[in-house]
C-alpha cells in the first residue's frame, strides 16, 4: 500500500466499511450509504450541483463547474444544513 500525506483514503475506508457491514448484513454494501445520502439530499431540497460536489462527482454544467468552486465552504455548509434524515420516515 502506498503512503500519502492525505488524512483520508477511499480504499482504506471502503475496506473497513465493507467488513463492518458484513458483520450485520449480507444485503448491504458501503455504496448504499451514498445512495441514501443522495436520496436525503434530494428530498431535503439540496441543489443537485451541491449534492454532486459533496459526493465528489463531476459537475458537467459549465457555469457551476467553472464559477462555483469546491472550496466555497459556505455553499457546502448551507447545503449540509438542509440535509434532514427525518424525510426517510
Amino acid at each position: 500500500m502506498q503512503t500519502t500525506n492525505r488524512l483520508w483514503r477511499w480504499d482504506d475506508s471502503y475496506g473497513s466499511l465493507y467488513y463492518g457491514f458484513k458483520q450485520y448484513s449480507d444485503n448491504h454494501k458501503p455504496h448504499d450509504m451514498r445512495k441514501t445520502f443522495a436520496t436525503v439530499c434530494y428530498l431535503s431540497g439540496v441543489d443537485d450541483v451541491l449534492t454532486k460536489r459533496m459526493m465528489g462527482h463531476a459537475v458537467s454544467d459549465i457555469t457551476h463547474s467553472t464559477y462555483i468552486k469546491n472550496d466555497d465552504i459556505l455553499l457546502l455548509r448551507d447545503a449540509m444544513g438542509k440535509v434532514d434524515y427525518a424525510c426517510l420516515k
